[in-house]
């Protein structure tokens, strides 16, 4: 009887240890999505602002490889035109992430953005326009366990 009850022990010893162990896993797990959803949205809010108010040199540092190109392209077209429509604008434009989705393992995501109140780059030669609101898709991919926005060309605004 007293080997059963210490054979009987032993299992409810490990069986408590294997269930705490599973629920730290799941709480590390859990925290570690909270922590990649966060740094997510921060890049994507970092990177819009920077955007749509002009700023590309700030814009880049929440880049993917390869996505500066197209930060480049777009400083090259601004005109000293578009420099005074900016600096005469009463304040900067606002941005607001409506929603994430994430794809390919959480490895790549989409992000649902608003802007407003901005200046959008018109056609070569042409000042910027004024635009109150618009959407816009921005992708995102985990690099080396840092999100980074992933530009394939200039940002375009979605049609609703």
């Amino acid at each position: 009887m007293k080997k059963n009850y210490k054979t009987m022990k032993t299992k409810c010893h490990v069986l408590t240890v294997t269930v705490l162990t599973l629920l730290v896993g799941m709480a590390a797990l859990s925290s570690c999505e909270h922590y990649q959803e966060k740094q997510l949205r921060d890049t994507v809010s970092d990177f819009s602002t920077a955007y749509f108010n002009w700023q590309y040199h700030k814009a880049a540092r929440f880049c993917a490889p390869g996505s500066e190109r197209w930060l480049a392209y777009m400083s090259s077209q601004v005109t000293q035109r578009d420099v005074d429509t900016l600096r005469a604008l009463p304040e900067g434009a606002s941005v607001r992430i409506n929603s994430m989705r994430f794809y390919k393992g959480d490895s790549v995501a989409v992000a649902d953005v608003e802007a407003r109140d901005f200046l959008e780059m018109d056609t070569i030669g042409k000042t910027g326009r004024w635009v109150e609101k618009a959407r816009y898709l921005i992708s995102a991919r985990l690099v080396r366990g840092v999100w980074k926005v992933w530009l394939s060309a200039p940002l375009r605004a979605e049609k609703d």
